[in-house]
This record gives C-alpha cells, sequence and structure tokens, in this order.
C-alpha cells in the first residue's frame, strides 16, 4: 500500500487473507531468533537441515531461522550451552521456510482477485532484491534463503553482506 501498487481495500485483503491461510500452518513449526551471523547459524543449524531453515537475516549477527519445534528446541539448547543469545519467536508457525510452500497454491488463489497497480513509489522485493513495479506482482515462496542462488540477494550472506556494508553509514546514506 505504501508504495502505491495495493488500495488499502486490497492490502487489508492481502493482511486478512494471508492470516487465514496460515492458520493451515498452525501448530507445525516455530521461529528463533539467533545472534550471530547467517554463517554460523547455517553451521549450527546443520545437523537439523531437514527440519529447520533460515528463514531470514536481519543484520550481521541477527539471523532468524524456522522449523519444526522440536528441532528448534534442540537448536535453541545448543545456542544456550554455547553462549550464543537465543529466543524463541511468539508463533507456532514457520513463516519464511519450507513449510510455507504448502499454501502457496491457497495464498495465490485466494489473492487472485486483488490487482496490483503501477508503484508510485520505488519499492524492492525482500524476495529478490528487485524493483516491483505492481502489475507483475507475485506473491513469493517460503523456499528458504539456503536454497537461493548464490548470486541472489536473497540469500543470506548477501544481505549480511550489505548490512555489515551500511552500518557504518548515516541514515539516509546509500550503500
Amino acid at each position: 500500500m505504501v508504495a502505491g501498487i495495493l488500495s488499502l481495500e486490497d492490502a487489508a485483503k492481502v493482511v486478512a487473507l494471508r492470516s487465514q491461510a496460515l492458520t493451515a500452518l498452525s501448530g507445525h513449526g516455530g521461529m528463533l531468533s539467533i545472534a550471530e551471523p547467517v554463517d554460523a547459524v547455517s553451521d549450527r543449524i546443520d545437523p537439523w537441515a531437514d527440519r529447520v531453515a533460515v528463514a531470514a537475516v536481519n543484520g550481521p549477527a541477527a539471523t532468524v531461522v524456522s522449523g519444526d519445534p522440536r528441532a528448534l528446541a534442540e537448536v535453541l539448547a545448543g545456542c544456550e550451552r554455547d553462549g550464543a543469545r537465543a529466543r524463541m519467536l511468539p508463533v507456532d508457525y514457520a513463516s519464511h521456510g519450507p513449510q510455507v510452500d504448502d499454501i502457496r497454491d491457497d495464498v495465490l488463489r485466494l489473492l487472485g482477485a486483488i490487482t496490483p497497480r503501477p508503484a508510485l513509489i520505488p519499492m524492492v522485493s525482500a524476495m529478490t532484491g528487485e524493483y516491483l513495479t505492481g502489475p507483475n506482482w507475485t506473491p513469493g515462496t517460503g523456499t528458504p534463503a539456503s536454497a537461493r542462488p548464490s548470486s541472489s540477494p536473497t540469500r543470506p550472506r548477501y544481505w549480511a553482506a550489505t548490512a555489515t556494508a551500511c552500518s557504518s553509514k548515516p541514515p539516509r546514506t546509500p550503500c
């Protein structure tokens, strides 16, 4: 809505329909925030690679993983044992991970009546790092960042490097 791609009414529909679709995942996952660089977190979660994935890189030493609750509890125990600051996030689904792929078709069907407009303000996709123009908008999937091509801006290492490069610059200064 902020970029003008969606009307207020359509933006409200997206929020409501997304919440509705996520109820199918409720109780089957979770998310864990770990105060470590993505490389360290990727190594840390490797024993649970089939049940835990990097969900987001929020900064050079701020990584979020999502996945199976039991596996996340084991990862959290390892963090506590190693002195790494970590906390479970208050959600009961594994957002930004492979579990979201299970509802992709439902989300696309639910959002089918929404028509994006050309952007009035430049907006960068959190999924691809590319500018969104509006009419060609398509919701992203829950594909873990670690499964994306290494040259993609959605790779955790890309964002960690960008965040590190930008962290020393004053606000509103291009990196």
